[in-house]
């Protein structure tokens, strides 16, 4: 089950959705939305290059970069171990 979540306007719309093979590829696929709609990810680029930026300047320690090594999980479980870090 995927979670979709959208901003519109002020509110956060998110709803539970199980998608077809099809419709997975056909988004894998569709790069293009990505130029049309860029803040449809921009929370997740802007935790991508926060950690870029600090491990590459040795700022995290050996603990931190453990618990960095196999982040996986649903959007709020990464967004919760981002927080701890």
């Amino acid at each position: 089950i995927n979670r979709p979540s959208f901003d519109l306007g002020d509110k956060k719309v998110e709803f539970d959705f199980s998608p077809k093979p099809w419709m997975l590829k056909t988004m894998r696929h569709a790069r293009f939305l990505r130029s049309i709609l860029p803040s449809w990810h921009k929370h997740e680029r802007q935790i991508a290059q926060d950690l870029r930026s600090r491990i590459l300047s040795s700022t995290l320690s050996f603990k931190e970069l453990k618990s960095l090594e196999n982040v996986k999980g649903y959007r709020q479980v990464r967004y919760d171990l981002y927080g701890q870090i």
